[in-house]
């Protein structure tokens, strides 16, 4: 390579995809040279094509740059389609993919009192930060109150104050505002409970999670968790109206439906109830406490048009069962605080916070673990010196 004139080494790297950029790039130190000074271009430009709402400089994730992103792309995509490290790809309609461990609770830890927590320097909490809750939004009809559960460049992901198993996507350049900023909605129609909406980083749209659940009729203890993703970009996004079919009809299958079973388990703690993007990857939590990983590349295109669906079996999940999502608040840790790899549950008389780099679970409980006696609360927090792990306190109220 060292004779290969800079144009053209130039030019090689403009036209070839990533699989063969980034090996051509470790031949030789001119030929990495080049590929760094891409980085935030050519390199950023190709990585946002395959993956386009992976972020730089995620807690934990070690991708700094796009080079490192681009490496990242092409060791995962491998994996898949080779069946490495645990990922394998949904390749037939109603696959079922076996990929639960048996249940376990995640590491239970003992809580501190308020007072420790004040004497020892450097302490952080990971809920702390903007609440999407606080974006001002309204409805003409006052019948409606609606209230901003997320929302990205694009989109606003509302629902309804009085039930938040009623939501909906607002595109947000159909949409006016008051002298104050206020969001001004005009929707009359909700998703269906059953459909997830994940939001997009890097004006690159939604995920939307179409799933059910059912039990088998041949076997009464095996439940089935089925689900279809669709990939909504900000192009496809229906130009003049808000009904909800009409955001799924425009939105772009990824992959074909995949079916995880699960034995011996209650059919009411089988559902989606959180979805999560970080380092690229797409986490839904199945079971209570329990994540699943997906990875999507959108480079990988079939011959009939489709994208296909990779999950991980390798990645440790685990299921919660002290957990109960009813009246539980949630929540990412601060980015500016380098907790955003952690995702937390609080409720008044437990807390749950999980690792979505590790899949490591932590749960801490108050003295009383019945509501109506409730006598203290608790919190979640990290020492600055140490965010490798959580921990808790609690006082009385």
């Amino acid at each position: 390579m060292d004779t290969v004139p800079n144009e053209i080494l130039l030019n090689i790297f403009l036209f070839c995809e990533l699989e063969a950029a980034v090996p051509l790039s470790q031949t030789c130190s001119r030929a990495a040279m080049m590929w760094t000074d891409l980085d935030a271009t050519v390199i950023r430009c190709r990585v946002l094509e395959r993956v386009p709402w992976i972020t730089l400089n995620e807690s934990g994730t070690g991708l700094s740059s796009w080079q490192k992103c681009a490496l990242a792309i092409v060791a995962r995509t491998e994996a898949s389609q080779n069946k490495l490290r645990g990922w394998s790809y949904v390749y037939q309609e109603n696959a079922r993919r076996q990929i639960t461990r048996g249940s376990r609770d995640s590491r239970w830890s003992p809580p501190v009192a308020a007072e420790e927590v004040k004497k020892q320097p450097g302490v952080i909490h990971p809920m702390r930060g903007p609440n999407p809750e606080e974006i001002k939004v309204r409805h003409p009809d006052a019948f409606y109150s609606p209230v901003v559960l997320d929302e990205n460049d694009v989109f606003l992901h509302i629902s309804d104050l009085n039930d938040k198993s009623h939501h909906n996507l607002i595109n947000k350049g159909l949409c006016s505002r008051d002298e104050d900023g206020t969001w001004v909605v005009t929707n009359e129609h909700y998703l269906h409970e059953n459909v997830k909406v994940t939001l997009l980083p890097n004006n690159t749209g939604a995920f939307l999670m179409v799933y059910y659940v059912k039990r088998q009729a041949d076997d009464p203890i095996e439940t089935n968790f089925s689900s279809q993703f669709y990939h909504l970009t900000p192009e496809s996004v229906p130009p003049s109206s808000l009904d909800p079919q009409e955001w799924l009809s425009s939105a772009k299958p990824i992959g074909p439906p995949i079916s995880l079973k699960y034995p011996e388990l209650n059919l009411r703690r089988v559902v989606c109830s959180y979805n999560q993007v970080y380092n690229g990857f797409l986490y839904a939590m199945v079971r209570v406490g329990e994540w699943v990983r997906f990875w999507i590349d959108l480079g990988i295109v079939n011959i009939d048009g489709t994208r296909d669906l990779a999950v991980n079996a390798n990645f440790p999940i685990l299921e919660c069962s002290f957990i109960d999502l009813t009246n539980r608040d949630h929540r990412r840790g601060y980015v500016e605080d380098g907790l955003d790899n952690y995702f937390v549950l609080s409720g008044e008389i437990s807390t749950w916070i999980s690792d979505l780099r590790t899949g490591t679970s932590y749960h801490a409980q108050t003295p009383e673990q019945r509501l109506e006696q409730q006598t203290h609360g608790i919190s979640p927090f990290f020492y600055q010196h140490d965010k490798g792990r959580p921990h808790f306190h609690t006082w009385r109220l």
